[in-house]
């Protein structure tokens, strides 16, 4: 019975090659050293072509010269359809600064003919290499749905933080406020200290709510999943607010309703800091105007 180690690996190779015996030999050598070698052989151009359309390869391994191509051709078309494929290039006489050119140019490796006991290591080695690029390729795909997902729950927090600051505060302070002005019109002229008090704590409660109505559209912009123009308060340069609204469509993702509305926020209160500029409107087509 077989070890483990001594298992032969199913290796299933398209060989660009137009001098079969150079074949059976390359073949022969990663028999013993544990390959299962199933080899499809093309020399041309149109047959290299059909074999890639029709069958998926563990490697490529191709000579440099082929009649009327060569193998940085033969690389090109392959990239053309997929990018994972090994590809190794096996040549008699090639310098060194053309095989390094070739590796530039994304051959995986190279190995001269006369140093065939090097192919089952460079082979091997590509295999290893494509393994591992394939689990990278999948860890940065998970990577990226994490980081969707997180963004996700983020927004959907905020969201909930600024319903509940717009909502409850918001009605707290509007209590307030009507409470403060039953309070003043009850007060008589004479009464000039609590006219004068209840008069500014009129003033504090709607500093507070533009400060809550401030801080819900940070933190959720379009509360109410509206786009929003905004003008510039005379006393206050930095603060912005909503004169009209125009409706989303209720199928625009809550997430990219966020975005819509939080960026173009952000970039109204840059605009807005410049003293030549009174207002800025935006709309759902991105066109916008400055006055």
């Amino acid at each position: 019975m077989k070890t483990r180690d001594e298992e032969s690996t199913g290796l299933h190779v398209l060989w660009l090659e137009n001098q079969p015996a150079h074949v059976e030999m390359a073949v022969a050598v990663l028999q013993r050293n544990g390959f299962n070698v199933a080899a499809e052989v093309v020399a041309t151009r149109e047959s290299f072509q059909e074999r890639l359309a029709t069958g998926a390869f563990d490697i490529i391994i191709s000579a440099f010269a082929l009649p009327g191509w060569n193998a940085l051709h033969a690389l090109e078309l392959l990239r053309k359809t997929e990018s994972h494929t090994p590809f190794i290039l096996l040549t008699g006489s090639l310098p060194e600064e053309t095989a390094l050119a070739c590796v530039d140019q994304g051959i995986t490796d190279y190995v001269l003919k006369d140093n065939l006991p090097r192919l089952p290591i460079s082979v091997r080695l590509a295999l290893v290499n494509q393994t591992a690029q394939k689990r990278l390729t999948r860890s940065r795909e998970q990577l990226r749905s994490l980081a969707a997902r997180l963004q996700s729950i983020r927004e959907e927090e905020r969201s909930r933080i600024a319903r509940e600051v717009h909502d409850v505060l918001g009605q707290a302070l509007t209590g307030i406020k009507m409470d403060a002005t039953w309070i003043l019109t009850r007060l008589t002229e004479n009464q000039t200290k609590l006219v004068a008090r209840t008069k500014s704590m009129l003033a504090l409660i709607d500093s507070t709510v533009q400060m809550v109505r401030r801080i819900a559209t940070d933190l959720r912009p379009g509360l109410n999943g509206r786009p929003e123009n905004f003008r510039r308060e005379p006393a206050s340069p930095a603060v912005l607010t909503p004169i009209c609204a125009t409706p989303l469509s209720p199928r625009t993702p809550p997430r990219r309703s966020s975005e819509f509305f939080r960026r173009p926020l952000q970039m109204s209160r840059d605009t807005l800091k410049q003293p030549s500029f009174q207002s800025i409107s935006a709309n759902r087509t991105g066109e916008s105007f400055c006055k």
